[in-house]
Formats: structure tokens, sequence, C-alpha cells
């Protein structure tokens, strides 16, 4: 939250209500990711042969699952303050004789700025790879042969940071 006091002049409050506007800035990322990713060979059967050779070969089983999430920013550039207004100037009349005049200026320039940023990721990944479980039952008269391939699994999260720029 930026809490600015406006004072002075009209112009000089209505730079500093800008200025206070530009700089609020706030970024809130909430994801929320389910992935399931199954892979599977294997279950194979061959069973009941007879006079011939009987093989099952499975390939390999790859299973992967990839989840990148970008992270929010926030850029802002901030006014030169210098540039609020022109010189100041006073004009006195109606003196009598013997008077004493003073003229007092205040200016105040406050800068102040407010970037957030809030990331929230939950990631919930089910990742299988299954090969095998193959059945050759009851073959007569021939060789039986089975080869089963490789099962592999991964999980890959990224979550890149969030950034404030000013």
């Amino acid at each position: 939250m930026i809490i600015i006091k406006l004072q002075g002049g009209l112009g000089n409050q209505m730079f500093q209500y800008a200025f206070a506007s530009i700089l609020a800035q706030k970024n809130k990322t909430k994801v929320n990711t389910n992935a399931t990713v199954i892979a599977g060979t294997g279950l194979n059967e061959a069973n009941g042969n007879t006079g011939g050779d009987v093989t099952i070969d499975t390939g390999d089983a790859t299973a992967s699952a990839t989840v990148t999430v970008g992270g929010s920013s926030n850029e802002g550039t901030l006014p030169d303050c210098c540039e609020c207004a022109a010189s100041p100037s006073a004009t006195i009349f109606e003196n009598g004789t013997k008077t004493t005049n003073t003229v007092t200026q205040t200016d105040i320039k406050n800068v102040s700025a407010e970037q957030k940023n809030r990331t929230r990721v939950r990631t919930r990944a089910t990742v299988k790879a299954k090969t095998g479980k193959n059945k050759t039952n009851s073959n007569t008269n021939g060789t039986v042969g089975t080869t089963t391939g490789i099962a592999g699994a991964s999980v890959d999260v990224t979550v890149d940071p969030s950034s404030n720029s000013l």
C-alpha cells in the first residue's frame, strides 16, 4: 500500500496523486497442475501354440512429464521529481510605509514505490512406465522366448522466479 500526503498547490497535488497511482504494482500467480502420464508395454499373451516357436518381444516404455511456470514481473519508471513545477514567484502589493513582508515556500517531494510478486505453484505428477507381465503358457513342439524392454519415467518441474524492476 502506498500512502501519499497531498501537499502544495493543485498542480503538485495532481502530480503526487498520479505518481502514487503509477507505483502501486502487484502480481499474484497461482498455478495448479495435475499431470498423469502412463506408458506401458507388456501384458502380452502367446498361449496354447503347437508346432512352432513362440516369441514375445516388447519394446521400451518411457513416460515423462515436464511442467514449466514463468514468474510474474513488475516494471516501473519513476518520473523525475524535478519536473514538478516551474520556479516559484510571489508578488507583494498594497504595502504601506515600514511594512515587512515574508514569503515562505515549502516544496516537499517524497517518492515511494512498492512492487509485490507472489507466486504459488502446486504440481502433482503421476508418471508410470510399465513393461513385463507377458505370458507364454501351454506351448508345445517349439521354443518359447520372451524379451522385455526397459521402463523409464521422469518428471521435470521448473518455476522461474518473479522479478521487480524500478
